[in-house]
């Protein structure tokens, strides 16, 4: 899925967009220069996530709300999971070089800032939209896309029907080609 000494850092976003510490992103950054990463990739989930129905101060809230343990909020997520994009880090620093990061950001820490990333973005990239690469200040050239299907089976997430979902894998070409021969994948490049 990945080239090969690469980082991994997995985010989920559920009906906002994602939220990135912007301070971890300049982390990663410094790591990722050849040691003791030769890159970093962020694996974002995009699930939905409804509002519960009911009226009451219990019934209040996201169905996500409803789960309590570790494996809850897992099987939820990759049940409701409508697309996962692995997206180089470096994709994401241009995103908060351009917008800035956002205070506050995340809820019980105002003071922390992030890179507020919207799924509608991440599609026009995927797609090799070339103005959103302009957007970027990326040559449309050196980045691609590469989309996979994940299948899982229902009796792995405690299902009966299996769950389907895109997943696209944004990086540079030269990185991508190589693992696009490993996979059956398809290579999109603007």
């Amino acid at each position: 899925m990945l080239p090969k000494n690469r980082g991994l850092e997995v985010k989920a976003a559920g009906s906002r967009p994602c939220r990135v510490d912007a301070d971890q992103l300049q982390r990663y950054e410094s790591m990722a220069g050849g040691f003791p990463l030769d890159g970093l990739y962020y694996a974002i989930f995009f699930y939905n996530n409804g509002r519960r129905k009911g009226s009451g101060r219990t019934k209040r809230g996201t169905k996500l709300n409803v789960c309590r343990t570790k494996a809850e909020v897992e099987q939820f997520v990759i049940r409701n999971c409508t697309a996962l994009f692995a997206v180089d880090h470096r994709i994401l620093v241009r995103v908060c070089e351009k917008a800035g990061a956002h205070v506050p950001a995340f809820p019980g820490d105002p003071d922390r800032p992030a890179v507020i990333l919207h799924q509608s973005l991440l599609v026009r990239l995927a797609s090799g939209d070339q103005e959103a690469f302009g957007e970027l200040q990326l040559s449309s050239r050196q980045w691609a896309s590469r989309k996979m299907t994940v299948k899982l089976p229902g009796k792995l997430i405690d299902r009966l029907t299996p769950v389907e979902f895109p997943l696209y894998t944004l990086g540079k070409v030269s990185e991508l080609s190589s693992v696009c021969a490993d996979y059956d994948s398809e290579l999109v490049c603007a």
